[in-house]
């Protein structure tokens, strides 16, 4: 597949926004570093 320029600027808001959920998930256990089990697994 090819993709449209603007693609990448979709997809780096969408990793954006699993890494702040993940920091959110760890920092609510109280930790500094993110685990792979803090990162949300995607809908299918």
């Amino acid at each position: 597949m090819n993709t449209s320029d603007g693609v990448m600027d979709v997809l780096s808001d969408h990793v954006r926004a699993i890494c702040d959920d993940a920091i959110r998930t760890a920092a609510g256990d109280g930790r500094k570093t993110v685990l792979d089990r803090d990162v949300p697994r995607p809908r299918r």
